[in-house]
């Protein structure tokens, strides 16, 4: 997959959970900072691994960092 690729078909909220999975937040970090359940915060994560075709988290965030999707500051609220 290329860069160009990353984040094709990726929804907004995923774009939202990629970019906090950037700085390293757990599935309830997520769901504490986007008022979702912990539940669902993984199950976004589960879909972005998919989507992006990465192994872990860790791949999934600096693919994320490689290729901006969404502002970062816009999806953590500052």
């Amino acid at each position: 997959m290329t860069r160009e690729d990353r984040g094709v078909g990726l929804t907004r909220r995923e774009r939202e959970v990629l970019a906090l999975l950037s700085f390293r937040q757990t599935d309830q970090e997520i769901a504490d900072r986007l008022a979702i359940s912990r539940h669902t915060a993984s199950s976004h994560v589960a879909h972005i691994l998919e989507k992006l075709a990465v192994r872990n988290r860790r791949e999934a965030g600096a693919a994320a960092k490689a290729c901006p999707l969404e502002r970062v500051d816009r999806a953590i609220g500052d």
